[in-house]
């Protein structure tokens, strides 16, 4: 081949992965748009606190932990709006399917070298989490499932790298700790996946050493104190930054809440917990287009959107290669199996606690996509046609759940360009936007608010600060009797009494959910209602809002 034939595959290769990319990150643009579910807006809430200089939990608390509302906080430097928001989600999520495709070739194609192979060689694996995680609905972005899955990636790309019987490679089993240790301080039961990585790792470091049976213990036992020490570190780090801050209180007030409320949801039946995992074939539980008036309701997707066979190309991987690379397939069945555990134990079967399923399942898929089979048989050309076949079938069904959304904001942004206000009308979070706008039009930057009730997303939206260290009230308002409703009934009206907000706002019966009426339990704790009786005077309602101003 001449040299100007050569720039010019080079230069047609490069077009044509540039044009993948673009249209990629185009299904992905409608996320910019979405509005703050409610879990979003507890961890703005949380983040608007730590850039005005709080500490996360102590002076805004919640049951996750504090990695989440540093995420957060991140994008709010730039901008409140919740596009800076869900633009980090983006760049995180690319973030994390890069890490995820060249994961892929290293498992999976080892006799690829150099970044770009491997890239290439895991190329449908990126593919598949990118268009897996785009298609979610706006209450599942920005999760602690979202930034954990990139940790837990990377834990998996360093033990991989590290040499299974060979003594140079303990910087790499610290740091594949360390981003456990990480993703323990977003979700401290993603400890599990780090537990599921350890026992891998353990299998992989005695089958690999050689020697006696001692000498092959303690290399395994040494493999797991180094990559064990660096999620210990972590850990150790952020406990230090809770001693520093005077922290520890509020941690203790973090578990006691989770003992109140364990277990999430009412255990179930075998059957109705298989059923409710089987929900993942069909875009993990939730579909993609509810949330908003201008989108249609659909009921029922085409082979679950694409889900369906991205499961079937994993086990597909996980059976050619279980042989030749049993270290990915033993990790990536490590890894589903933590995962599965957490949706269980979780017991709320929401969209984002399904998404953990996703970094395994696109990796095998990957490899049984890039090459399900080395046979050269005429059987072997087969399967590698099929997988690919299948592959690229997935792709047009991920990208066709999502198609609905690409034209309605095509629509709303191209041809009738609306605002991101007249978007936000439109959804199901609308009845945040004119109290938001009343409030600020009626204070100060300065003032600060209260919500008895669950709607978080007016203190960004706003822009005025929590006069408390609660977003939300949903977990213990109604827990009389606990220690956690004693405890935060004396926090709340300490917090009100010292920082005399200039609003406080309750929220009605029936918001934002349907049966739900904080009224009774407001009345009942009394030291915040009499506070507020002596100390505010009733404004008028905004919506599911009621308004309660200084005197």
């Amino acid at each position: 081949m001449s040299r100007n034939a050569s720039i010019g595959s080079k230069a047609i290769r490069a077009a044509g992965w540039t044009a993948l990319l673009l249209g990629l990150g185009l299904v992905a643009l409608p996320q910019l748009l979405y509005p703050l579910g409610f879990d979003q807006a507890v961890y703005a809430a949380c983040g608007d606190a730590i850039r005005r200089g709080g500490v996360p939990i102590k002076d805004c608390f919640e049951t996750k932990q504090m990695g989440v509302m540093v995420m957060y906080s991140i994008a709010q430097r730039l901008s409140l709006a919740p596009p800076a928001i869900h633009a980090l989600t983006l760049v995180w999520t690319a973030a994390t399917s890069v890490v995820i495709a060249w994961l892929t070739g290293r498992l999976f194609a080892p006799a690829v070298t150099g970044l770009g192979p491997r890239l290439q060689a895991g190329a449908w694996a990126g593919m598949f989490y990118w268009l897996m995680y785009a298609g979610i609905n706006y209450w599942s972005m920005g999760q602690a499932e979202t930034f954990s899955n990139l940790f837990l990636a990377l834990a998996w790309a360093g033990i991989a790298l590290a040499p299974a019987r060979d003594r140079p490679g303990a910087a790499l089993l610290i740091g594949a700790g360390a981003a456990i240790g990480a993703a323990i301080w977003f979700k401290y039961v993603f400890a599990l996946a780090g537990v599921g990585l350890g026992i891998v790792l353990l299998i992989r470091v005695w089958m690999a050493s050689p020697g006696a049976p001692q000498a092959r213990f303690l290399a395994a036992a040494r493999s797991g104190a180094l990559f064990a020490s660096g999620a210990l570190a972590v850990s150790a780090g952020v406990a230090g930054y809770y001693a520093l801050v005077g922290g520890f209180a509020a941690l203790g007030d973090q578990f006691q809440m989770l003992r109140d409320i364990f277990p999430l949801a009412p255990p179930r039946p075998f059957p109705e917990v298989v059923a409710m995992m089987l929900r993942f074939f069909d875009n993990g539980a939730d579909l993609t287009g509810r949330f908003k008036a201008t989108l249609p309701v659909r009921e029922y997707i085409v082979l679950g959107g694409g889900f369906p066979i991205v499961i079937g190309l994993a086990a597909a991987g996980a059976i050619a290669r279980a042989r030749g690379s049993a270290f990915g397939v033993g990790a990536g069945f490590a890894l589903f199996a933590a995962a599965t555990a957490l949706v269980i134990w979780q017991g709320n079967y929401i969209q984002y606690h399904y998404t953990l399923l996703m970094l395994p399942l696109a990796v095998l898929a990957g490899a049984a996509a890039d090459r399900v089979s080395d046979s050269p048989s005429q059987f072997g050309r087969l399967a590698r046609l099929t997988a690919r076949g299948l592959a690229i079938g997935a792709v047009m069904l991920l990208v066709w759940r999502m198609w609905p959304v690409m034209t309605d904001a095509w629509v709303n942004t191209v041809i009738e360009r609306k605002s991101l206000r007249q978007m936000y009308l439109e959804s199901y979070q609308a009845p945040h936007i004119p109290v938001a706008e009343q409030i600020a039009a009626a204070t100060q930057p300065t003032d600060s608010i209260a919500i008895i009730g669950d709607a978080p997303w007016v203190y960004t939206l706003a822009g005025r600060a929590n006069a408390t260290r609660f977003a939300f009230v949903n977990q213990w308002l109604k827990r009389a009797g606990t220690v956690s409703h004693a405890t935060f009934v004396g926090q709340y009206y300490s917090d009100l009494a010292r920082n005399r907000p200039a609003y406080v706002i309750l929220v009605k019966a029936g918001f934002p959910w349907e049966g739900v009426d904080y009224l009774p339990d407001y009345k009942a704790a009394t030291p915040i209602y009499e506070y507020v009786e002596a100390n505010y005077q009733y404004e008028g309602e905004n919506g599911p809002f009621l308004l309660f101003r200084r005197k």
